[in-house]
């Protein structure tokens, strides 16, 4: 399930997630593209948040936050965290620290 979150970088779910951020500026246009079919998808909402977190762009990280809040206002971060598929803690610590910053909880 959350595996599919990563639609345009596979390389995301490797260990060293942390080299790869440069690639995050790839995922916002494959989210949009999702969100174009689907408006409500909650992992393109989720991954444009993480995305737009870790690029430093909080205005726009906080405004897919707000949607992620919308579609489920129950959202859990540590929810999130056991479902995620990477096999190196600090990935998940790293993608949930990026919500976090966009201001889910």
């Amino acid at each position: 399930m959350m595996e599919q979150l990563f639609l345009s970088c596979r390389a995301l779910s490797s260990p060293t997630l942390c080299r790869f951020i440069p690639a995050f500026s790839l995922r916002p246009p494959s989210c949009k593209r999702v969100l174009h079919g689907n408006p409500d998808d909650m992992r393109a909402h989720t991954g444009l948040a993480a995305t737009y977190s870790l690029s430093g762009r909080e205005e726009e990280a906080s405004g897919a936050a707000a949607e992620v809040l919308r579609l489920d206002p129950k959202f859990s971060l540590e929810h999130v965290a056991k479902a995620l598929p990477f096999k190196d803690k600090t990935d998940t610590e790293l993608y949930i620290d990026s919500l976090r910053k966009a201001g889910l909880k």
